[in-house]
């Protein structure tokens, strides 16, 4: 119960950590509401692109932040108490914080499509 408790609390401390980042980055006007917008958030704002990254890593359990020891602590228990294939179909949340990550530190945006799409709002 321990490691589930971790988790949760991890969890939550993230998942606001990146929402605030995303709507802080919104009332600046710097993205839009589609995940393209984020492109080359670096280049625009790399505070808030490093934060959002450390926040995501965190979600996808990379280590060593909180959200690798949670998932450790959650995964330790699936595998002890169920079978280790619902510890695979745990896993499959790093597909989505790395879509983003992908998106604010690989792809060169185009500030001006951001801009675009904050004033059509």
């Amino acid at each position: 119960m321990t490691g589930i408790s971790y988790y949760l609390f991890a969890y939550v401390f993230m998942t606001l950590g990146a929402f605030a980042v995303i709507i802080m980055l919104r009332q600046k006007g710097l993205i839009g509401e589609e995940l393209e917008d984020l492109n080359g958030l670096y280049q625009r704002s790399p505070a808030s692109a490093l934060l959002l990254l450390i926040f995501m890593l965190s979600l996808a359990g990379i280590p060593p932040t909180a959200g690798f020891m949670g998932k450790y602590f959650i995964f330790l228990s699936l595998i002890e108490n169920a079978p280790s294939v619902l510890a695979v179909f745990a896993a499959c949340t790093l597909s989505r914080a790395l879509t983003i990550t992908s998106a604010s530190w690989c792809t060169p945006g185009s500030s001006s499509r951001a801009k675009r799409r904050v004033h059509h709002d």
